[in-house]
């Protein structure tokens, strides 16, 4: 595989676009900041979920290869942290699991600073638990009807069954460790007051939560103003969460969340 494509971001993320051996193009991004870099590579080259909001989904081809995956984390590139949220389901790739245990010891990661996001594959999420990274939920909905508006793969995994998986995840996790909630914000859509209130009863308490407004091209899909993104931010610390709000990075080259299409 091969970088065939660098594009440089205001803010200085950088996407790359990878040509695999069979002409498939996926996608990596490298997110510098003061102190660290961090890096999001992908597990397939299209993804199978189709999430409405996420470009990923357009298209897929076919899974990586842990040797492919790997191959996104160049031998020169000075990386703090990894995490697998670029194109893909990570748990829909059978060698998610050596890839990470790959990413520890080849490359020299620790498993707190490698994080693994799935959009709740419930069936498959605790094979995560004995590689000890961080576990990322792609959640962005409160209700079965809204959630699978936009995740198909709610209508498989409904919330009450994913609500008792990330319980179960939640408790075998090490006292230090806190699972993760994505939490993609649309305007309009599930960013009301009561979505607050709902999300703060699905999730386990000690979750942290990261809040982060849509990036999409699609005119339906826009982020809620910032005074509504921080009112639902004081409504989950009010529940005493931790809760963050992910500025976007690398808005204007195509490679903030949900943005990476393989081109």
């Amino acid at each position: 595989m091969r970088v065939v494509k660098r594009v440089s971001s205001s803010d200085g993320t950088i996407r790359r676009v990878h040509e695999l051996d069979d002409g498939s193009l996926v996608e990596s991004v490298v997110i510098p900041h003061k102190t660290k870099t961090n890096l999001c590579i992908s597990t397939q080259a299209g993804c199978r979920m189709r999430c409405s909001f996420c470009e990923s989904g357009k298209r897929f081809s076919r899974n990586l290869s842990a040797d492919e995956i790997i191959g996104q984390i160049d031998d020169g590139l000075d990386v703090d942290s990894v995490v697998f949220m670029g194109m893909g389901e990570p748990l829909d790739n059978p060698h998610i699991v050596e890839a990470v245990e790959r990413v520890k010891k080849e490359k020299g990661i620790p498993s707190r600073k490698i994080a693994v996001s799935t959009c709740g594959l419930c069936d498959r999420m605790k094979l995560l638990l004995p590689t000890k990274v961080n576990i990322a939920i792609s959640l962005n909905a409160t209700t079965d009807e809204q959630r699978s508006r936009i995740m198909p793969i709610n209508k498989k995994y409904s919330l009450s069954i994913l609500k008792e998986t990330m319980q179960e995840i939640n408790d075998s996790l090490p006292s230090r460790r806190r699972l993760q909630i994505e939490y993609v914000m649309i305007k309009g859509f599930n960013d009301a007051a009561i979505d607050a209130e709902r999300l703060a009863a699905l999730v386990p308490k000690k979750s942290l939560i990261n809040l982060i407004p849509v990036n999409s091209k699609k005119e339906h899909y826009q982020p809620p103003s910032q005074e509504t993104i921080i009112s639902f931010k004081a409504a989950l610390r009010k529940h005493g969460f931790i809760c963050y709000v992910r500025e976007p990075r690398g808005r204007d080259v195509d490679a903030a969340c949900g943005m990476l299409a393989g081109k």
